[in-house]
């Protein structure tokens, strides 16, 4: 009788989106990049919802608009810093503000 020394299995992407609404990015709670090699045959990246999980082209404009506002969010050791700054104008404010409220920890631990 023959075992598997290590029993792995590979959950990747065989088909990716190439569009997504705007929408869809708010409910996001990890993401994952799948790189194209051995295992996975297309470059991927996997949006992990409550209840979904979505692969998207790595190529798609939204997606890598978001994944930028993800990682400066991550970056900043304390965003209730940039939330006290004062701007000028009023709607750099809540454009800030609406950035960091998408920030998430569990996307932040995930990388």
């Amino acid at each position: 009788m023959k075992r598997a020394v290590f029993p792995v299995f590979f959950d990747c992407c065989t088909e990716v989106a190439q569009h997504i609404p705007k929408r869809w990015l708010r409910r996001v709670v990890k993401y994952e990049r799948q790189k194209s090699d051995d295992l996975c045959r297309i470059p991927a990246v996997i949006l992990h919802t409550r209840r979904k999980k979505v692969c998207v082209s790595p190529l798609n404009e939204n997606v890598k608009r978001w994944i930028k506002q993800m990682t400066r969010c991550c970056q900043k050791s304390d965003p209730e810093i940039w939330k006290k700054r004062k701007l000028r104008r009023g709607r750099k404010t809540m454009r800030k503000d609406h950035i960091f409220a998408m920030c998430k920890k569990e996307i932040c631990a995930t990388q």
